[in-house]
């Protein structure tokens, strides 16, 4: 499964992840917040496999991102930080609108999401990044 998730972040240009990213991400909090079923257990699994694959969604971009070169990265680099922006409130959302997600699965998600941004930061130069640091 590594596998196939490298391949599929090296192929696809960035602007096409980018955007799936972010429908994904949406999709898979909102899938995280369960619905108005009743299921109990089932649906507290649903909830902690919606992180994990927001954790592998991650993975993803920040995989991507680092096969970009300096002057790829600082092109999209706006996108990105608009998409990093926004995911990093992920704890923040869930506690808004999730209850019941284990913990684990939140520092995990957290932690890609950090990864994936540190993977943008170090391709570009600290002028570069100081803008973005700023946002």
């Amino acid at each position: 499964m590594r596998g196939l998730l490298s391949t599929l972040a090296r192929s696809v240009p960035s602007h096409a992840i980018l955007s799936v990213a972010e429908r994904c991400y949406d999709d898979l909090v909102e899938v995280g917040g369960g619905g108005d079923e009743d299921d109990g257990e089932e649906e507290e699994i649903d909830r902690d496999l919606s992180q994990y694959a927001v954790s592998s969604l991650m993975c993803v971009v920040a995989e991507n991102v680092s096969a970009l070169d300096k002057a790829r990265a600082l092109a999209i680099s706006g996108p990105f930080v608009d998409f990093f922006t926004r995911v990093l409130g992920h704890r923040r959302r869930l506690e808004e609108e999730v209850e019941g997600v284990a913990p684990a699965a939140i520092h995990q998600v957290e932690g890609e999401i950090i990864q994936a941004l540190l993977a943008l930061a170090l391709k570009l130069s600290l002028d570069d990044f100081k803008p973005i640091f700023y946002r």
